[in-house]
């Protein structure tokens, strides 16, 4: 999401900027299984349940933390999850090297691009979407995933609580002890799992290219109803700065 900030005359306005797209933010209509099996049984071989990432593949975005937390998930549990990891490798990051060290590899699929229409299936599919930013103000991803009905986990930021609406399951911080506990109660629960679907699905509805429109004519519509200020002493038309 863009966060863009209007000064006018002493007047401050923000305003987010609409970005659920049509083709990655559509919910399926019902998210019955046999619609977005076929999407879990192409990328993991078989109907498993799974989390997913989406975006970049850096350090800062503690993907190595998000895997070592999954290790830790799938040595203390018996849950059959999957790890999907989608994004270009922005740097030298190897998701398959780590995963073998980290002995996942059976659990982890990797895709560097996959078209957006798959893209979206995933969404539906996922039973969570994993977002472990410490660094991050604000989560284009994170309202895609709400927009397809999919619980987020994500780090307890004020900007990322802003973005999510406070409608995620929120880590205290992006250390691998967090992200494993968080995924492990998710799982768990498939209460608190529909309760953060429909309340993220109905904080992403916020989110519409109409709204943002409106809104962003209503704060220029006011901006223009300011008077100029007055030009500067010593300075006159054609002078220059």
């Amino acid at each position: 999401m863009t966060k863009y900030i209007f000064i006018t005359g002493g007047v401050v306005s923000s305003l987010g900027k609409g970005i659920v797209s049509a083709s990655l933010g559509r919910l399926l209509a019902d998210r019955i299984i046999a619609r977005y099996a076929p999407a879990r049984e192409r990328y993991l071989g078989s109907d498993f349940p799974f989390f997913l990432y989406v975006g970049k593949l850096t350090a800062r975005r503690n993907l190595p933390k998000l895997l070592e937390a999954f290790a830790r998930l799938k040595q203390t549990t018996s849950l059959p999850h999957k790890l999907v990891v989608i994004g270009l490798r922005s740097i030298n990051l190897d998701i398959a090297g780590l995963a073998a060290r980290l002995g996942i590899s059976p659990h982890v699929v990797h895709r560097e691009y996959i078209p957006d229409e798959e893209l979206n299936l995933l969404f539906n599919a996922a039973e969570a979407f994993v977002l472990p930013y410490t660094y991050e103000a604000v989560s284009l991803t994170a309202l895609e995933a709400q927009a397809t009905g999919t619980p987020v986990i994500t780090v307890d930021t004020p900007g990322l609580r802003e973005t999510t609406g406070g409608r995620a399951l929120f880590m205290a911080k992006a250390e691998v002890p967090d992200i494993a506990q968080a995924m492990a109660r998710l799982a768990g629960d498939p209460i608190l799992r529909r309760e953060l679907a429909e309340s993220g699905l109905q904080h992403a509805r916020r989110f519409t290219c109409p709204q943002s429109s409106a809104q962003t004519l209503a704060v220029l519509e006011e901006a223009a109803r300011l008077p100029h200020p007055e030009a500067s002493p010593g300075l006159s038309e054609g002078s220059p700065l």
